[in-house]
């Protein structure tokens, strides 16, 4: 059985979980390329933690960590540069002392007016370069792919059960 698909070409290209890793790394890695030639010194993960603050402050660690999709290990790595950077504050919950709440510096607030404006102006001119239909057309499809594998694989899980 695994014969058959050894001789296949280009298999990990017809994975389309490959592809859409494929794609986001190329896209994190151009956003990088952008937020250094600005020469800001923070990393795509610390601006994706920052844009996220930008509508929603005040929101709990573990929040955040969801909103960007990374593990809790990992948002407390990125929270601590950020922090240390002085572009966020922690501040105690009033009401749950073990929770944090996320909060914007002034200089925080600095870097996304920097930020923010190039950041749409590259998405723009990628959205402009594979047309707006095609753009909707793709979150439409990226939206129904989601749906379809949290569906499936939690389906398959209870079927191996």
């Amino acid at each position: 059985m695994v014969k058959k698909y050894f001789y296949r070409r280009n298999l990990l290209e017809e994975f389309l979980g490959f592809r859409l890793q494929q794609t986001a790394w190329n896209a994190r890695g151009q956003f990088q390329k952008i937020i250094s030639h600005l020469g800001l010194e923070i990393t795509i993960e610390q601006a994706q933690v920052l844009l996220s603050l930008y509508k929603n402050e005040g929101v709990s660690q573990i929040q955040l960590a969801d909103k960007v999709f990374s593990g809790r290990t990992n948002i407390t790595r990125i929270i601590n540069g950020l922090v240390t950077s002085q572009l966020i504050r922690r501040q105690k919950d009033k009401t749950d002392r073990r929770c944090f709440r996320i909060y914007l510096t002034t200089e925080g607030k600095k870097i996304l007016e920097q930020l923010i404006p190039i950041l749409d102006n590259a998405n723009q001119m990628l959205i402009n370069a594979i047309g707006n239909k095609q753009h909707q057309e793709i979150l439409q499809s990226l939206e129904d792919v989601n749906d379809i594998i949290s569906l499936f694989f939690s389906s398959y899980l209870e079927f191996q059960s």
